[in-house]
């Protein structure tokens, strides 16, 4: 890069600045970097006296500047002899220098002495033997000077360099590339120009945007009108201080037009720059290879701030905001802006990132605010007009409409066209009446012409598209509206790269516009169609539809089909409207249904625009409406495939910017997931690619697939704050912990006391992360935030996660002390609580919480943890009965019934309403707690039978339904589909000891036909691994006998081969070596003849040895033995058959019948 000699800086400075001290400083700062303690004297001295000097005690360095504009060698040399014959007249004498000229005195000093003298001059000495000559010119100088006076003799050896304009510029290439922004900001990148632009034009505009106009600020207003009670309104100063530090990348200003958002971002930008902040206006044809190239040339500790006046005509604005992010993190860049647009605009930069909205027409705010606002806009205009020495009353005061550029526009006329337009103004009582008064004057005609309307609508347009027009027409228009100042033609300077014509503002040109429109409204659209079509002719279709987006919302034009007019004049010739694609995409003058239906027409004007970002951006803003509430309801299916297939086609070429890509995932997934993918995997290493993998993680997408861009990415940017929102992403979605546990300990070493370091530790915790790595931050953390009122997520996963109480007891109570009422204050009780903390820290706080929402749904948890930590029922009791009447049936009243019941609250309370809920939610999975809860206070079964029955229809595959089961299995009266229930339950879990029990429990109900076979199957089931055991409990044995006892009188079990396998169950227990036995006292219920019989039956069949099987028949006698003997006489005939048969008087002779 080449850079141009010093002279060419001054030509950006006021002139009443001086060269040669302007060039001073600029030697000051190249050299500071290699002298330390270099010291800069203000305004220079005289010739010989010192300019720069280091104050370091050491051997030091003395500085010359001499600006010579466009001299050479004789002209440097020349200068030097003017400096030496200074010095031999003024520090020749021993005792000081001569009277009046105390600059001189360092010369004197020798300790530490001077020894070392650089002689600067701003011009370039091209001979080098004209170079030499003057240095052992200055040499033999001091040298002679040390011989001759012995007390200058420490200046004999001094060291002489000489640092003419090529030496200056080597040494400012190797400095920070921000000195070089500053001294020279003609070597500007397209794109960017200094804040105070170069123009020899006087317009309306430059009269705007200079200090030509004075400036009546915030801070100002503030003093003499302070912000209502209770309203924070940031100054100036305020609104730059949050763009200082943190994650805040930029603000937008917002508002109608000519209230001041140019002027507030202007000035923003002058404060900044006062405060060393590097300031730049942004152009409409700024890159992203000019931002590339601008940050290449600043440090990290450069602050840039970046203005961006008009955001309608910025193709690139979104690319250029999230490029900003990105070095912001990537290199640990200070990148900032400000950034302006109307409030209609608005919604289509409303997702812009980090960015923060600064509106100075709120609608909807704070009455106060607005009121405010608007005492500001007036008290501007009386400002800006009385410093033009214009005085008006109140009641005048309302001719400007609360917009301050109509006062500027009227002391612009007055300071260039005198008094009478003022009068003119004032006389009118009204703006827009004025601007006809002036047209009318203007053009001789009473209305304003027709061709005015159209051209005034066609701003701004360059010279080559004003040729395009009938001259003999439109030449004439403008030059006679450039007389009257509604039109300025621009020469070419650093903002305009051809001569261009402007309206004075934009405010004015929409008056002109608006006033014609108000006479034809009739036929409006016919205007609005020939504006279009010469627009398109003229090669100003993008100044045409800006202006028509500016005025679209006014009544006169709302009722205008815009989705039908701008399809037939894209359908006339599709080819010229190539050019403002990217206004179509996302213009306010569609609704985005008609945008979408827009991007299924007109093939032509729409060809390959999926590879450029900005109809990708455009894009994603269509997917974001399309994902929200509005869009989900309008949208349908049809217009939903044009989107998803601009989507697919816009995937494909997302190679710059993700941003389509992060949207296209959550609307399309299945259409966007593998180019998702693939960006992810190729792109580990670029910052953005952060925001997709969040999204990918939110969508619930392959942890696996990303698992290694993750830890890539995370490697590379754990210093970054935008290392929280992976964090919190992956362990939401759960993640791998390990895989970020160092790079969050790096995170937090950095980032662990600001605000948003909440979030960290909440999904630390809340993914049961290892406590002690947040530990430490928290207690940080705490110690500055322990009041916000977002610290209660992180008291909760605290809580909840186990820690330690004592650890934010304090933090808790202080906490309270300002947010005990609060709603979310419910959140931190029930945490306090459920984790065993006292009941004293928070029981005033509850008390006082529950007067405000004691009915409030989370007031539910509240009352739950309350009771479970043992928490005095009467201190809630009212409370819940107010609630249970209005959330009596709510889902979560189930908490609130179950802790008052296990609390040993009064059943009467909540019987009625228990009832209720259970009618509403019988089958909710955890319906069963409530009714235990009732039962175990021994409440009545019959109100609940009903919800149990049905609760356990379909939770029977649970194991806690044990309880339900034991209730319901006693109950004489059950449904076949309840039993089948019970038995499906023992079948899921027969090694629960209370299977065995829950079949016995059945007793009768085994016997029921219709679920025969699932009895025997449950049996054999939960049988089979008892079978299998010894040591069976007597009790256990028992249960075996009575199921068997069941099982033989059921007759759905009698015959076939259900029959059989009863037989196979029977044999198994009989053969147990624990089975019946002398030592079993036989329950009734299972003293049956038929039990008996079955044994025989089973001998006759040979199934069963009376010799193999004889210790089986044996313990099996002895327990029958064991019968009372009413039921043991029922037996005498089987007996009798079995000794006649298989006579063993032994064996049989145990069963002992009294006569």
């Amino acid at each position: 890069m080449s850079i141009p000699q010093f002279n060419k800086h001054l030509e950006t400075r006021p002139a009443t600045e001086n060269a040669g001290d302007l060039f001073q400083t600029f030697v000051y700062e190249v050299l500071l970097e290699d002298y330390e303690g270099l010291h800069l004297f203000p305004g220079g001295g005289k010739d010989g006296g010192i300019d720069l000097i280091q104050t370091v005690e050491e051997p030091r360095l003395v500085v010359e500047c001499k600006y010579i504009g466009n001299g050479g060698l004789d002209e440097a040399r020349q200068r030097w002899r003017g400096v030496a014959g200074n010095l031999s007249k003024h520090i020749v004498h021993p005792d000081g220098p001569t009277k009046g000229e105390s600059q001189y005195k360092p010369w004197y000093r020798n300790i530490p002495g001077i020894s070392r003298y650089i002689f600067c001059v701003s011009c370039v000495l091209s001979n080098q033997a004209g170079f030499e000559s003057l240095q052992h010119e200055i040499e033999g100088f001091f040298h002679h000077l040390g011989e001759e006076h012995e007390h200058l003799k420490h200046l004999r050896d001094l060291s002489v360099t000489i640092l003419d304009w090529s030496e200056l510029w080597g040494l400012l290439q190797r400095r920070p590339r921000n000195l070089l922004l500053k001294w020279f900001p003609e070597e500007r990148i397209p794109g960017l120009v200094k804040l105070a632009a170069a123009t020899e034009h006087t317009s309306f505009r430059s009269y705007l945007n200079n200090d030509k106009l004075s400036y009546y600020s915030r801070s100002q207003h503030l003093i003499l009108n302070p912000a209502p009670e209770g309203l924070e309104i940031p100054d100036e100063d305020a609104l730059l201080d949050q763009l200082k530090e943190g994650e805040l990348t930029g603000l937008i200003i917002t508002g109608s037009g000519g209230i001041g958002k140019t002027r507030l971002m202007l000035e923003l930008g002058r404060l900044a720059e006062s405060k060393d902040w590097v300031v730049r206006r942004v152009l409409s044809n700024f890159t992203e290879e000019s931002i590339e190239r601008f940050a290449s040339m600043v440090t990290t500790e450069t602050r840039v701030l970046l203005l961006i006046d008009y955001i309608e005509t910025q193709r690139t604005f979104a690319q250029l905001v999230d490029t900003l992010i990105e070095f912001n993190s990537d290199r640990s860049l200070h990148l900032r802006f400000v950034a302006n647009c109307r409030t209609s605009y608005y919604p289509s930069v409303a997702t812009t990132q980090n960015h923060k909205r600064v509106d100075l027409s709120p609608l909807s705010q704070d009455s106060a605010f607005i009121e405010w606002l608007g005492v500001y806009r007036q008290e501007t205009a009386r400002y800006i007009l009385s410093q033009s020495g214009l005085s008006v009353s109140e009641k005048q005061l309302t001719v400007f409409q609360d917009m301050p550029v109509l006062a500027a526009f009227i002391s612009y006329l007055y300071r260039t066209r005198g008094q009478q337009a003022f009068e003119q103004l004032l006389e009118a009582e009204d703006f827009s009446r004025w601007v006809q008064m002036r047209v009318r004057l203007s053009f001789g005609e009473e209305t304003i012409p027709r061709d005015l309307a159209l051209l005034i609508a066609m701003l701004p347009m360059t010279t080559t598209s004003v040729s395009k027009l009938d001259l003999q027409k439109y030449g004439d228009l403008l030059n006679r509206s450039a007389i009257d100042g509604w039109v300025e033609k621009l020469p070419v300077d650093e903002l305009h790269a051809e001569e261009t014509w402007e309206s004075a503002h934009d405010v004015i040109a929409d008056r002109i516009l608006l006033s014609y429109l108000e006479t034809i409204a009739p036929t409006i659209e016919f205007f609005v169609r020939e504006l279009l079509n010469l627009a398109r002719a003229s090669g100003v279709l993008r100044s045409a539809l800006i202006t028509l987006q500016r005025v679209a919302a006014q009544p006169l034009l709302k009722s205008l089909n815009w989705a039908r007019i701008l399809d037939d004049e894209i359908g006339k010739a599709p080819h010229d409207w190539l050019d403002v694609r990217d206004i179509l995409i996302s213009t306010s003058l569609l609704q985005p249904l008609e945008i979408i239906e827009l991007l299924g027409k007109h093939e032509a004007i729409w060809e390959s625009a999926e590879e450029k970002g900005d109809f990708q951006y455009g894009l994603a803003r269509l997917i974001e409406w399309a994902l929200s509430d509005e869009g989900e309801d309008l949208i349908d299916e049809a217009r939903k495939s044009i989107l998803i297939s601009w989507t697919k086609k816009a995937a494909a070429h997302a190679t710059v910017s993700n941003y389509i890509l992060t949207r296209g995932i959550r609307f399309c997934p299945e259409v966007v997931r593998k180019y998702a993918l693939n960006w992810i995997v190729t792109r580990p290493h670029v910052f953005q690619t952060h925001y997709l993998m969040v999204v990918w993680l939110n969508q619930g997408e392959s942890l696996e697939d990303i698992t290694s861009s993750v830890k890539i990415w995370s490697t590379s940017f754990e210093r970054s704050y935008h290392l929280s929102f992976v964090v919190r992403a992956w362990l939401k979605a759960g993640g791998d912990k390990e895989i970020l546990r160092e790079h969050i300990a790096a995170w937090l070493g950095r980032y662990r006391n600001i605000a948003e370091a909440r979030f960290v530790y909440k999904a630390w915790l809340d993914a049961s992360g290892d406590k002690e790595l947040v530990r430490e931050g928290i207690v940080a953390w705490l110690a500055e935030h322990r009041t916000d009122l977002e610290a209660d997520f992180v008291y909760r996963s605290w809580l909840d996660a186990g820690g330690d109480k004592e650890l934010v007891r304090e933090a808790i109570a202080a906490w309270l002390v300002e947010h005990k009422s609060i709603a979310d204050a419910g959140f931190v009780y029930e945490a306090w609580l459920d984790a065993g903390g006292d009941k004293e820290l928070v029981q005033d706080s509850i008390v006082a919480w529950l007067v405000e929402h004691k009915v409030i749904i989370e007031a539910g948890f509240v009352y739950h943890a309350w009771l479970d930590a043992g928490g005095d029922k009467e201190l809630v009791r009212e409370d819940i009965v107010a609630w249970l009447a209005e959330h009596r049936t709510d889902l979560e009243a189930d908490f609130v019934y179950r802790s008052w019941l296990d609390a040993g609250g009064d059943l009467e309370l909540v019987r009625d309403v228990l009832v209720a809920w259970l009618e509403v939610h019988g089958d909710y999975s955890e319906a069963d707690f409530v009714i235990k809860g009732w039962l175990e206070r021994r409440g009545d079964f019959s109100l609940v039978r009903s919800a149990a029955i049905r609760w356990l229809s379909q939770n029977y595959d649970k194991e806690r339904a044990v309880y339900l089961t034991k209730f319901l299995a006693k109950q004489k009266d059950i449904p076949i589909e309840t039993i089948k229930s019970i038995l499906k339950w023992c079948q899921g879990f027969p090694n629960n000891e209370d299977a065995i029990w829950r079949l016995n429990q059945l007793r009768s109900h085994l016997l029921e036909k219709e679920v025969a076979e699932e009895v025997y199957a449950t049996s054999e089931i939960v049988l089979k691994p008892l079978l299998l055991r010894t040591g069976l409990k007597p009790v256990t044995r028992g249960l075996i006998i009575s199921l068997l006892s069941y099982l033989i009188s059921a007759s759905g079990l009698y015959e076939g081969q259900l029959r059989e396998r009863v037989d196979i169950l029977l044999l198994e227990w009989l053969r147990h070596p624990q089975s019946y036995g002398s030592y079993l006292q036989p329950e009734l219920q299972n003293q049956r003849a038929s039990y008996f019989r079955r044994i025989k039956e089973l001998i006759d069949k040979n199934a069963l040895s009376v010799t193999d099987d004889r210790e089986s028949l044996v313990r099996f006698l002895h327990w029958i033995n064991n019968w009372d003997e009413e039921r043991k006489l029922e037996l005498s005939d089987i007996l009798e058959s079995l000794e006649r048969r298989y006579p063993d008087p032994e064996l049989w002779g145990i069963i002992k019948i009294s006569s």
